[in-house]
């Protein structure tokens, strides 16, 4: 089957799997695979947002979303102590308040599920969630897009995504049993 799905759109099949055997060597699982691709998604995004965006603007753009990162990690580590219960009730609190938020937040577009523009979301739009204890990197801003490691980005589905809150919150309960914990 995967070979097919490799010849059709155009990649020897051999190849293809023999490339899929090297990634499931390389990665535990698909988590950390897609964590990392994601990291270096928002790299992409920062050097790119860095070249196109006034200085002001893409500091101020970094610094927002740097604090929303500290404010999920502050959220994520009052989440190692509760039970599975607990964790889902809160993670559904967090949940409501970032609707919350982002109802407030200004349209560009008629799209009922959110504007996907480039300039309004960035870096800062629909990524993967990346666990806890899972290494990551925060894009912070600095001389010619030099960044500084920093702990873990905890983000959940973007809010223009198609997930129901019930799928929501099993995705995010999900990411608390990656960490090899009950």
């Amino acid at each position: 089957m995967q070979r097919e799905i490799f010849h059709s759109i155009g990649v020897q099949g051999d190849f293809g799997l023999k490339c899929l055997a090297k990634v499931n060597q390389v990665y535990t699982d698909d988590a950390v695979f897609l964590r990392q691709f994601y990291e270096h998604v928002q790299k992409e995004e920062m050097v790119m947002d860095e070249a196109e965006m006034p200085e002001a603007l893409f500091k101020s753009k970094y610094e927002t979303l740097n604090r929303f990162r500290e404010d999920m990690e502050a959220r994520m580590s009052k989440m190692k102590d509760m039970s599975p219960e607990e964790q889902a009730a809160y993670m559904s609190q967090v949940y409501k308040e970032i609707l919350a938020q982002s109802i407030g937040a200004d349209e560009c577009c008629s799209n009922p599920h959110g504007c996907s523009h480039r300039h309004h979301h960035g870096a800062a739009g629909p990524q993967p969630p990346a666990a806890q204890g899972a290494p990551s990197v925060a894009l912070v801003p600095g001389a010619a897009g030099a960044q500084a490691a920093q702990p873990p980005v905890a983000a959940g589905p973007s809010v223009a995504s198609a997930m129901t809150e019930a799928e929501q919150l099993d995705f995010f309960s999900s990411l608390s049993n990656t960490s090899g914990k009950p």
